[in-house]
């Protein structure tokens, strides 16, 4: 059961010429509204250009170094020649009178 007001005020809405009203007056208004509205946003977006350059300039040198980290790990690898890995593991082998004695060779 509708209440009598409320089927009086649906009455009157569907009399009340809306789209009418809208065309004649309205509609400039609106699209006045509307292109204030983009000229607001523009002016964000401008306002907060340095921090868009920025964080695309961040993606830009992340990328570079993942790249270069990349392209450096294949191309560079290369075993180390004998004799360094000889002298390496003689020093790990000699117990410290030995180390100490070496040391003193190669110094005096």
């Amino acid at each position: 059961m509708t209440d009598p007001a409320e089927k009086a005020i649906e009455e009157i809405i569907k009399r009340l010429p809306v789209k009418q009203v809208y065309d004649d007056g309205l509609s400039g208004a609106t699209k006045q509204v509307g292109h204030s509205l983009t000229d607001v946003a523009k002016s964000i977006r401008l306002a907060l250009f340095p921090f868009q350059f920025l964080a695309a300039m961040q993606d830009r040198v992340e990328k570079f170094i993942d790249r270069a980290i990349e392209g450096f790990q294949k191309n560079r690898e290369f075993l180390p020649c004998r004799r360094s890995l000889d002298r390496f593991s003689r020093a790990f082998v000699m117990n410290p009178e030995e180390r100490q004695s070496t040391k003193c060779s190669r110094n005096c």
